[in-house]
């Protein structure tokens, strides 16, 4: 009579990862689990009535978002309740029996799908990540060389903070599904070298645009930006390692000769030294983030 419900939790839980949908599954069975639980146990002494949906929301809001459960399982377990105690107030606990199994059923059958049919595995899934965390990484640097406005720039750092929260999310379904996997490479130390770039690229705009708010010197602004152009050229993989290093030494030099300038002051110095640093930074790990033969990997 319930099937209906296997079929919905599949789709409930299906998603374009493996990780995704175990984590997805998870949350379901337990907001299903204590959604019957708390409906079955208020159905037979409070029947329906606005004091039994009260404390159900309550329980069930403070046992999904107080144990890290979150949003779905809530939504999941509410439903779960609310169809029990109204519509089921006679059988709570036949129909919660049939409806924790059915779902179970179906949330297995969701995530088997997910790793035999149309896997996608936890490693494809950081690497993507990080080719997306790099592009944006690149198309910040570029800006930042070309001198682009601050509203033409404000849209290319969002994409880069996006990036770090995707980088994110695919270590946490890559380690969910890593449990299927044991042997599965989560290129931990290249994921550590891309969140690097982008932190140091998010502080050197920063930088950058302290250093011209302060009213910096044109031709001071100017060499930082000539120091960032090799960046932003080696990240598109367009330079070659040797290229990127004695570019990036010469306009270096070049810019740290301009905070010698009689007309520079102490301020504006030391605002340019610590953008050449996070600079500096950014190029040791595009260096690290090279393969032997001058392209950029991550796979």
């Amino acid at each position: 009579e319930y099937a209906l419900y296997i079929v919905l939790g599949a789709a409930l839980v299906m998603g374009g990862r493996v990780g995704e949908d175990l984590s997805a599954s998870l949350n379901r069975v337990r907001g299903t689990l204590a959604g019957a639980l708390v409906g079955t146990a208020l159905a037979y002494p409070l029947g329906m009535s606005v004091w039994s949906l009260g404390i159900v929301v309550a329980m069930l809001a403070w046992l999904s978002i107080g144990l890290g459960w979150g949003k779905p399982a809530l939504r999941a377990g509410i439903a779960m309740a609310v169809v029990g105690l109204f519509t089921h107030v006679s059988d709570a606990a036949d129909y919660g029996l049939w409806r924790v199994l059915n779902t179970i059923i179906g949330v297995s059958i969701g995530v088997a799908v997910s790793r035999l049919v149309w896997p996608v595995h936890g490693r494809d899934e950081v690497a993507g990540a990080i080719d997306r965390a790099l592009a944006a990484t690149m198309a910040a640097l570029d800006g930042l060389a070309r001198g682009v406005s601050s509203d033409a720039l404000r849209p290319l750092q969002v994409e880069v903070l996006d990036t770090l929260a995707e980088l994110k999310t695919a270590r946490t379904n890559a380690q969910m599904a890593q449990r299927l996997d044991r042997n599965t490479d989560l290129l931990n130390a290249r994921t550590v070298l891309a969140v690097r770039a982008a932190i140091d690229t998010l502080g050197a705009s920063l930088k950058l645009d302290e250093l011209v708010q302060a009213g910096a010197r044109t031709e001071c602004v100017q060499a930082a930006r000539d120091a960032i152009a090799p960046l932003a050229a080696h990240a598109k993989a367009v330079t070659s390692v040797e290229q990127l290093v004695n570019d990036f030494t010469a306009r270096h030099d070049a810019a740290m000769r301009e905070a010698t300038h009689p007309d520079v002051d102490a301020g504006t110095r030391t605002l340019l030294a610590g953008l050449l640093s996070e600079l500096q930074q950014i190029r040791v790990v595009l260096l690290a983030m090279r393969d032997g033969d001058g392209h950029a990997v991550t796979r």
